[in-house]
């Protein structure tokens, strides 16, 4: 078991030594390419409301953006490792298509 301290989410592939593994890996980031969307899709009308659970869209642009700098440094380290990022504000169906296209299945 692995017992080192975490720092967070991006300290997770840090401490990998993905350079030795034999199978393909991806590493697929979602994102929105217009920020401003977010704040339509943070609405809550008409669905359930978890006090526990709230977002605002300055907090989730600055996580896409920490997930997208991630991208790069994997990208940089490990050139075994596919980095896909993909605009997800586009037609599900042409994203999902995308998504198939670049893992090939």
């Amino acid at each position: 078991r692995d017992r080192s301290p975490s720092r967070g989410l991006g300290d997770v592939y840090k401490r990998q030594d993905f350079s030795k593994l034999d199978f393909d890996i991806y590493y697929i980031t979602l994102y929105l390419q217009d920020e401003s969307l977010y704040n339509e899709r943070l609405k809550r009308e008409g669905k359930a409301v978890y006090k526990a659970s709230t977002f605002d869209a300055e907090n989730s642009i600055n996580q896409q953006r920490e997930y997208l700098k991630m991208a790069d440094e994997i990208k940089q380290k490990y050139p075994n490792i596919n980095v896909i990022n993909i605009a997800n504000d586009r037609n599900l169906d042409i994203v999902k298509q995308e998504i198939r296209n670049k893992v090939g299945f």
